[in-house]
Order: structure tokens, then C-alpha cells, then sequence
């Protein structure tokens, strides 16, 4: 099915794979805020699988691909509310809500382009 999927299929599995790499890359460039690394690698396989699924066209990855996301960016944009509410002047790094944001927008773009007409069709329930 892959020479059959729509660009924005494609598109949503490589954001997320990328949305993967940036969660690693927060939870090295700041291990105090991130709670542990096995939680964001475990995070991260997750959104691969996706983003594999996605890309073989199986049709439990438009699902997976929809509802975990929809959860993270939930819990992402809580996570940039508190960091925002803290101020400067609290004890985060500086650069976190920035990071913190761009993954969220990462992976909202994924998640916008995996509920477009095309990609719906193109796994059917």
C-alpha cells in the first residue's frame, strides 16, 4: 500500500519520527526536567512504531496515530502552561518552554495532517 498513501500520510510519519528525536533530544539537554530517560525512550519507540505503521499503511497506525498524540498534546500544552505561569525567574532553563513548544508543534502539525480527507480515506475503519 505505500505507493498508494497520500504525501500527507508521509508527512505526518516523518514529523513524528522527528517529534521522537526532539523528545530524546529534551530529555538529554534537560535530564532534571524530563523525569528520566526510559520514560521519553519509551515515549519515543512508541511514536516510531507509529510513524512505521504509517508508513507500511497499516490501518491500527491511523488510529494509534490520532488518539496518543491527541493525549500528548494535551498534556504537552499543560506542560507549557505551568512552564509559561512559572515566569522567568523560577528554576527551569530558559530555552526549555521553547523546546517544549516546538515539539508541540511538531507533532500537532503530524496530528492535523493525519485527520486531512486523503489520509482518512486512505485508512479505512
Amino acid at each position: 500500500m505505500e505507493g498508494s498513501l497520500p504525501r500527507n500520510a508521509k508527512a505526518a510519519a516523518m514529523l513524528f519520527v522527528f517529534y521522537g528525536v526532539l523528545m530524546l533530544g529534551e530529555a538529554l539537554a534537560f535530564p532534571a526536567w524530563e523525569g528520566g530517560l526510559g520514560r521519553v525512550v519509551v515515549r519515543a519507540l512508541m511514536i516510531w512504531t507509529i510513524a512505521g505503521g504509517l508508513w507500511a499503511g497499516a490501518r491500527w497506525a491511523w488510529m494509534a496515530g490520532v488518539i496518543l498524540p491527541a493525549f500528548w498534546l494535551t498534556l504537552g500544552g499543560l506542560t507549557l502552561a505551568s512552564l509559561l505561569q512559572a515566569g522567568p525567574e523560577g528554576t527551569r532553563p530558559a530555552m526549555l518552554p521553547f523546546y517544549v513548544a516546538a515539539a508541540l508543534l511538531v507533532l500537532a502539525v503530524g496530528w492535523v495532517l493525519l485527520l486531512t480527507r486523503d489520509v482518512r480515506r486512505a485508512y479505512p475503519a
